[in-house]
């Protein structure tokens, strides 16, 4: 009886002992993050989204100045968080943690944000870069808040100098952490700027780890489609799909002269110089003139909707991934509008040409 009794009590202490060396269900590192925010001023009810990758990864209503946000991550990601009805927004680190984002409305900006790692080391990293950009915010807003009272070719010329410090401090931000992902997604960013041979020299310095996230992936795209034509250089084909679902190359444009355009419907400056194409096309057409539209856009309907609306009757293509769409990557477009003019045997001509320098050159091309 009594080695009953023993046998008895080591087990329960056994049990105790095994239960309490198991890990907490709580302190498990979890798939998942959590932001915990308080935004003060934005009105109850105001919808709040976060994207990554231009996928919303959750959404919440306001209530009391306060929401929270959930999701799952395969990896950290720089994260967009806005608020539609305020136009209150704030780009920023999230990963697999309990994030804490504190802001107010007008403000995000300077919001307080406790919790990622990434977030603390891209402040620190940028820090010089968010400077400059203060800077230049500041000289702006003196040009437009009181521009009689400012010599304004001096404040542009000061605005550009502090750009091209904001641009080399940058690049010495990948230069010199190539460890760091907040680093490589700088890269990324700035691929199509840099070109690719800086590109790949920056590139080929970070470990294997950091090449494998979707950031690294992305310039180890770009580095391996990247052509690059200028002017002088035959063109570089590919094919995407037109606006009735078809895979159309740029080869199968036949024409005298072809004007490759890189658009957006969310891009003003594109979607004024659209007025000026339209009546180019008409004028010009009859004489062996086509136009081949590329889309940086990242929703189809606002695609077509801007093509009905401006009347683009031309050949126009999508594929949904914005500046990351291959035909960006392939001529290394990293600002719109911009073009290329080709000739009938497939020679760039020019590039950017708008209104009449472009008349000008398809008089010289069409009318010979």
């Amino acid at each position: 009886m009594k080695n009953i009794k023993l046998l008895l009590t080591f087990l329960f202490v056994s049990l105790i002992f095994l239960y309490s060396c198991k890990p907490d269900e709580n302190t498990k590192p979890k798939n998942s993050f959590k932001i915990i925010g308080s935004v003060k001023s934005i009105p109850d009810s105001s919808i709040v989204i976060i994207q990554a990758n231009n996928i919303n990864l959750d959404s919440a209503l306001v209530l009391n100045e306060k929401f929270e946000l959930r999701g799952k991550l395969d990896e950290p990601a720089k994260a967009f968080l806005f608020i539609p009805s305020t136009n209150d927004y704030k780009f920023l680190w999230i990963e697999n943690a309990e994030i804490i984002f504190n802001a107010e409305a007008g403000n995000f900006f300077v919001a307080q944000i406790v919790g990622s790692p990434l977030q603390n080391e891209s402040d620190s990293l940028l820090a010089k870069v968010m400077f400059f950009r203060k800077a230049q915010d500041s000289l702006l807003n003196l040009l437009s808040t009181d521009p009689a009272k400012v010599d304004k070719d001096s404040i542009i010329k000061k605005v550009e100098e502090i750009e091209k410090q904001e641009k080399q401090e940058e690049y010495l931000v990948v230069k010199n952490n190539p460890s760091s992902l907040i680093a490589m997604n700088t890269l990324d960013v700035y691929k199509t700027t840099w070109g690719k041979e800086k590109v790949k020299q920056l590139y080929e310095a970070f470990p294997k780890k950091i090449k494998n996230t979707s950031y690294g992936k992305a310039v180890k795209e770009y580095l391996e489609v990247n052509v690059n034509p200028k002017v002088g250089d035959k063109y570089a084909d590919f094919e995407s799909t037109d606006t009735n679902g078809k895979t159309v190359k740029l080869s199968d444009i036949k024409a005298k002269a072809v004007l490759l355009d890189f658009w957006a419907s969310w891009c003003f400056p594109c979607r004024e110089e659209n007025k000026n194409l339209v009546k180019i096309y008409e004028d010009y057409k009859k004489y062996g003139f086509e136009i081949f539209g590329v889309s940086g856009d990242t929703k189809k309907e606002s695609w077509l909707e801007a093509i009905n609306k401006d009347k683009l009757i031309w050949t126009n293509v999508f594929d949904g991934k914005g500046g990351e769409t291959k035909p960006y990557l392939i001529y290394g477009i990293y600002g719109i509008p911009d073009n290329f003019l080709i000739n009938s045997e497939g020679i760039i001509v020019a590039r950017n040409l708008r209104g009449d320098d472009l008349r000008k050159k398809l008089d010289e091309l069409l009318m010979q």
